[in-house]
């Protein structure tokens, strides 16, 4: 097997290097990718809500998607708890004590892990398929294998 990060998580590479991708290419990311794996159940409605605006819009998401759209929905909380005038501090205030959000790559929690909301709980290792064309979840979160 090779592993590489999820910087690597692009359909349009998966596609050009098809014929000289390894057998078993491993990709540790964040929860957004489909899944029959464990998840709680904010996480789970997020990503029914992520796919299902994808598909209406008839695009496939790859790894660039996510990069975006937790982040986006986290501002579009805060303004709508503090209103469309607030200030960019009032919005890091906001943001610097939010905890237990879910979104498509987990559940944030800012108070525990500043800057960044996640930690690697809500990492999973993916594997390409390329029979499929997309990742397929194949660990739990933290890598941990899923149950045979």
């Amino acid at each position: 097997p090779v592993a590489t990060t999820d910087g690597n998580m692009t359909l349009a590479q998966m596609h050009q290097f098809a014929a000289v991708l390894p057998k078993t290419l491993l990709i540790a990311t964040p929860e957004w990718p489909e899944s029959n794996a464990p998840e709680p159940a904010g996480v789970s409605a997020a990503k029914k809500a992520f796919f299902a605006a994808y598909k209406a819009a008839g695009i496939t998401p790859d790894g660039a998607a996510p990069f975006s759209w937790d982040p986006g929905l986290l501002v579009v909380s805060a303004l709508k708890k503090l209103g469309p005038n607030a200030t960019a501090e009032q919005v890091r205030g906001y943001l610097a004590d939010l905890k237990d959000f879910s979104g498509i790559n987990g559940v944030y929690d800012f108070t525990k892990v500043p800057q960044r909301g996640l930690d690697d709980s809500s990492i999973v290792v993916t594997r390409w398929d390329k029979g499929q064309d997309k990742w397929v979840v194949v660990s739990k979160t933290r890598g941990i294998p899923l149950d045979k």
